[in-house]
């Protein structure tokens, strides 16, 4: 939805699924066994208050279920799905034309999810917290500067620099099960240089 003078965008969601037939490892053997209900609710808005200054936001709202005829599983939240995701980058590029510093360009972003599970089998039918473990919740700041260089007809070079997660936070992104997990990357620095025509 475009809000004044299309210089703002917002949308939204609200969902409630079903997914059956769903495969679980029960003793080691893959088997398809019941499913999984999804709800939740999504908004997003894009923003492009003043020329240059752009501004983007996210939030996701998430309550899922096993729903399985097995007893170790069934009610319990699915492995890496977390209750809450959320994200925001601004970003601002200088645009007047007299400026030296036209073409500059900076931006930094923030990327959180919640706390997830990276078993499916963590809590029994009486509540019980079983052999399950947690993944944690993780928060992630990138950060980024770019040039744009004119070489004249339309044609630029753009020059990258940034740094993937700033604070260098250790967290984990997915689990594969009881035996598998995928960490996420480390503080990591990056440049490139691209060929506009």
């Amino acid at each position: 939805m475009p809000l004044h003078d299309n210089r703002y965008f917002i949308t939204g969601a609200v969902f409630d699924l079903r997914e059956d037939n769903v495969v679980e490892t029960i003793n080691g053997e893959p088997v398809p066994t019941g499913g999984i209900t999804s709800k939740g609710v999504e908004v997003s808005i894009a923003a492009n208050p003043v020329d240059g200054f752009n501004l983007r936001g996210a939030i996701g709202l998430l309550d899922a279920e096993i729903v399985s005829d097995n007893e170790a599983t069934n009610g319990n939240q699915p492995r890496n799905v977390p209750d809450t995701t959320a994200s925001l980058w601004a970003s601002y590029e200088f645009q007047n034309p007299e400026s030296a510093l036209r073409g500059l360009g900076i931006g930094s972003g923030i990327t959180y999810a919640s706390n997830r599970y990276g078993d499916n089998g963590h809590v029994n039918n009486l509540g019980e917290t079983l052999h399950g473990f947690e993944l944690g919740d993780y928060t992630v700041v990138d950060a980024g500067l770019w040039y744009y260089l004119p070489v004249g007809n339309g044609n630029r070079f753009r020059f990258d620099l940034g740094v993937k997660n700033v604070t260098d936070e250790e967290y984990i992104v997915a689990s594969g099960g009881n035996t598998r997990i995928s960490v996420g990357d480390p503080r990591t620095f990056y440049s490139g240089v691209r060929f506009e025509f």
